[in-house]
């Protein structure tokens, strides 16, 4: 081999392995997301048994012991935790896990269709999110109380449990809240920015074809019309006349009471106790004990559901699928307004 076709073949196989780098760096991805999605479970220590098909995917979920000192004849409950914005966008690594409340509620759904469970015990960490999925999801909560003889819902607080997070925790049995939750924020918003000054002074006009004068309500680049305001005032007010039934109802408590509460302010652990808007205060080792009292039996196991997560299902939910695009563009867009601690509300 002659020193040019030596340096030809170096030069390709150094191109080669450094093609090659990017290409294995993807195949380690792929397997890393295969190995985070098997529904095999590695705590030797839990107990897992098989629950009811899922509606809406038609695959089975597993139930996964996680606590309680209950034998294999004690009443079983199903942990499930909303943690974060209730809102439906893909999460993590390639949007593989949705939403805690998007999981939430297939969890929720399918508890109601699995006879081996008795109870239901929500943790909710939450400062709200979306007006329609919060009560999507206090709809399944009071489906589930409401499928079989003797079967409730207990709420465990987190550091926060707001607006959204309270919408859907009022309809529970029983709510205990952490020494240090705050909880409240009961209202509804919904918001936009206006820079129609700005567009004016720098010379951008908005042009829509549209085929009412109110289907472009909010134009940022428009001044406000006060009809418009009107309109969706009207919205506001019956979403927010929504949320004081649901609080009324679950909390048990006449809707005069839950009025002059529900101004957007937040309450410590104490004061919502006070207001009843809680029942308790105390830890996770307290709420196993009140599930246990709900039951009526000296022992219960705890169990949460697995997800049998495949890899069609990572890259469908992906950022980079049509519908992972189309949520997250929504987002951005402001079609979802977020609010902090309390709800956001899409408009259109």
């Amino acid at each position: 081999m002659d020193k040019k076709t030596g340096c030809l073949v170096g030069c390709l196989g150094m191109i080669a392995a450094v093609m090659a780098i990017p290409a294995g760096l993807v195949v380690l991805v792929l397997i890393l997301a295969v190995a985070a999605s098997s529904s095999i479970n590695f705590d030797e220590s839990a107990s897992i048994a098989f629950g009811s098909d899922i509606p809406e995917s038609g695959r089975p979920m597993q139930k996964v012991w996680i606590g309680g000192e209950g034998d294999e004849g004690s009443p079983k409950i199903l942990r499930v935790k909303i943690d974060g914005v209730i809102a439906d966008v893909p999460e993590g690594l390639f949007g593989r896990e949705k939403a805690s409340a998007i999981s939430a509620l297939k969890k929720i759904r399918a508890a109601t269709k699995d006879d081996d469970l008795r109870g239901l015990y929500l943790v909710i960490d939450s400062p709200g999110g979306e007006v329609t999925l919060s009560d999507v999801i206090a709809d399944a909560v009071q489906r589930f109380k409401n499928s079989g003889e003797g079967r409730f819902v207990v709420v465990e607080m987190g550091a926060l449990c707001c607006s959204g997070g309270y919408y859907i925790a009022a309809g529970a049995d029983r709510i205990v809240a952490h020494p240090t939750t705050i909880t409240g924020s009961i209202g509804v918003l919904m918001s936009s920015v206006n820079a129609a000054d700005l567009a004016r002074k720098i010379g951008i006009e908005s042009v829509v074809i549209a085929t009412g004068e109110n289907k472009a309500m909010l134009d940022p680049l428009k001044p406000v019309d006060p009809g418009h305001v009107e309109i969706l005032r009207k919205a506001v007010d019956a979403d927010y006349e929504r949320f004081l039934s649901v609080v009324s109802k679950g909390r048990k408590l006449p809707v005069d009471k839950i009025r002059p509460l529900a101004d957007g302010r937040i309450f410590s652990a104490e004061e919502a106790k006070e207001l009843k808007l809680v029942d308790e205060i105390g830890y996770a080792e307290d709420v196993e004990a009140l599930v246990a009292e709900m039951a009526k039996s000296e022992a219960v196991r705890i169990y949460r559901y697995k997800d049998d997560t495949t890899l069609r299902d990572i890259f469908n939910d992906s950022f980079f699928s049509s519908q992972g695009m189309s949520r997250t563009l929504r987002l951005v867009s402001g079609d979802v307004v977020h609010g902090g601690p309390a709800f956001m509300t899409g408009v259109k």
